[in-house]
């Protein structure tokens, strides 16, 4: 049987009867110390709300407000970036673009939405993120370079 515990992040992470007494690393980097079985069995028959009711709305918030930023973004920029460098400097501009926001849709599900507060105003926490949950933000960050690589050779190129 399986038992939800929570995180002090607010995550709800799905334990087994095996693990009692035990530790866990949440999907933030918390250590999470499991309870014993007897407390887990306890738990289970109170039958609390869902650990992660309160976050399915903060996350729609979150991924609204980054959507609206990216589209805007997208739209201005790329349509520039189309008229003054050619078709793929956009491509490679719309890459970077969209990589980017897949980066920050990573955090926000590996950290939440905090994760994506500070990215916003802390610079270069973005990559830091990245390094630090490689195995989860790989593909975005690997799209991102080659998004650059493509606009900047364009810009080179044209000149």
């Amino acid at each position: 049987m399986q038992y939800e515990i929570a995180c002090e992040c607010g995550r709800g992470v799905l334990v087994t009867a095996g693990q009692a007494g035990s530790t866990l690393s949440c999907g933030c980097g918390r250590t999470i110390m499991v309870p014993s079985l007897r407390e887990l069995k306890e738990r289970a028959l109170a039958r609390p709300e869902p650990v992660s009711a309160n976050r399915s709305t903060t996350d729609r918030v979150a991924i609204w407000i980054m959507v609206s930023i990216v589209f805007v973004g997208l739209l201005l920029l790329g349509i520039l970036s189309l008229r003054s460098f050619g078709d793929m400097a956009a491509f490679g501009y719309l890459l970077v673009l969209v990589s980017h926001f897949w980066l920050l849709l990573v955090m926000i599900k590996q950290s939440g939405f905090k994760a994506v507060l500070l990215a916003l105003f802390i610079p270069f926490f973005s990559w830091a993120f990245a390094v630090i949950r490689w195995d989860a933000s790989k593909w975005p960050v690997v799209l991102y370079v080659v998004g650059w690589v493509i606009f900047i050779g364009c810009l080179a190129w044209s000149t």
